[in-house]
């Protein structure tokens, strides 16, 4: 499996113990898994790769409790089948128990549970979903999604076709509808499938002159494409963002809003009912039954939805989800809108507590 977390969060390398000298002993965490198994096994690989260490003995030591019998997360929220609370508090209290210094949870829908696992353990949980916040403000999302200079809501609306919003003349329903393609609307004469195809970035097709894929890939934003400076994937990847956050989550996640809890400040796209029932809840139950061909198919079509709804960056709320798209190579199928994988976000946020006792505090809203 392709390896999604570097250059993705990036965690400052630790200073070697001196030759012949042991490692300093870090503390012990638990990992409360098992929801899904392949989630599980994808965190503690990103886990593993996220740490600084040259050696064994520079490894986090860990507990894992994998817990297949916590009964369905979303099932449970959608009021079709019993709480996982017992469960989850009960193998929290065993790992505490067992010698945990703090937990992780890889399941995103777990976490609706936070409040009471935290109550039931004297040791700290760490919040996947606040890995995830501090990713993004990393990578320069705004606290309120939206660029320093206030814009109005037609300009948001507009923004998608025209880096500075709409211009002054007002279009009609039809040529909104057609502005996907034609930022006026599409021109009388009937265009041929290849100009339809190229048209996405020039209303006329693309020109002669053959474009580099550094190109295509940034006229997402910019319709003549990336400026001549070429940037590497690592500054794609990395440069402020500033628009609406897309989540690609279960049911569960999206109905219990554990997501836009923590963060309202910040403006999300969530999938729709049809995409969840058609496209997300049966994609992450391929991934679960090991078809990944045709998980990676739905989901990523479910993220494309996202893109197309004008999500500027998608949190791949799920791990289940990263198991099947890679946030590197499906960022560029995707037109160019990064994806971020919560779980990596999870696995870097272990380390800095490994490290140092202690995770970033997040900015509040601006």
């Amino acid at each position: 499996m392709k390896s999604s977390l570097v250059p993705a969060i990036a965690v400052p390398p630790a200073s070697p113990a001196p030759p012949g000298e042991p490692a300093a002993r870090k503390p012990t965490l638990g990992v409360l898994g098992g929801m899904g198994a392949m989630a599980t096994v994808d965190f503690l690989r990103k886990l593993v790769e996220a740490t600084p260490a040259e050696r064994d003995q520079e490894h986090i030591p860990l507990i894992v409790r994998f817990c297949p019998e916590v009964p369905d997360r979303a099932a449970a929220l959608a009021g079709s089948g019993p709480s996982p609370q017992p469960a989850l508090v009960a193998a929290a209290v065993e790992l505490a128990a067992a010698g945990a210094q703090a937990l992780a949870i890889p399941c995103n829908t777990a976490h609706y549970w936070y409040d009471a696992l935290c109550a039931a353990v004297p040791i700290p949980i760490l919040h996947i979903v606040d890995a995830a916040l501090a990713e993004l403000q990393r990578r320069g999302v705004s606290p309120q999604g939206r660029p320093k200079g206030e814009l109005t809501s037609a300009q948001r609306e507009g923004s998608f076709i025209f880096p500075q919003g709409r211009p002054k003349g007002e279009f009609t329903s039809a040529q909104r509808e057609g502005s996907f393609i034609f930022p006026q609307g599409r021109p009388k004469g009937e265009s041929t499938s290849a100009q339809r195809e190229g048209s996405f970035i020039f209303p006329q097709g693309r020109p002669k002159g053959e474009f580099t894929s550094a190109q295509r890939e940034g006229c997402f934003i910019l319709p003549q494409g990336r400026p001549k400076g070429e940037s590497s994937s690592a500054q794609r990847e990395g440069s402020p963002v500033s628009g609406p956050v897309g989540l690609l989550a279960t049911s569960g996640t999206v109905h219990a809003a554990v997501y836009p809890q923590r963060a309202p400040h910040l403006h999300w796209i969530e999938p729709s009912a049809a995409e969840l029932d058609t496209l997300i809840m049966p994609g992450i139950h391929a991934i679960k039954a090991q078809r990944l061909a045709e998980g990676r198919a739905l989901l990523g079509a479910a993220a494309e939805a996202l893109a197309a709804r004008g999500a500027r960056v998608i949190v791949l709320g799920c791990t289940e989800v990263p198991v099947a798209l890679d946030p590197i190579a499906d960022t560029e199928r995707l037109l160019g809108v990064p994806l971020l994988d919560a779980t990596a976000a999870l696995a870097a946020r272990c380390v800095a507590w490994a490290r140092h006792g202690q995770t970033p505090a997040l900015q509040g809203p601006a």
